[in-house]
């Protein structure tokens, strides 16, 4: 995924989070579930991001442990 859609996603969390922080106790679900459904995208982005850079720089999975 490019920068600038992971960027968006970002902001829109940005700006779901101050409205639910705004609502307090009575924070509608569909905000709360989509706040937790876009952490969620970002952590696998961010695993899926990290795991290719460790490809491309020629490292595989069985040399990062020890024995």
């Amino acid at each position: 995924m490019h920068n600038e859609a992971i960027r968006a996603y970002r902001r829109r969390l940005l700006i779901l989070r101050i409205k639910a922080a705004y609502f307090g106790l009575d924070c509608p679900p569909h905000i709360l579930m989509e706040i937790e459904d876009i952490r969620a995208f970002l952590k696998k982005e961010k695993n899926r991001l990290s795991t290719e850079t460790l490809y491309n720089e020629g490292w595989a999975f069985s040399e990062l442990h020890c024995c």
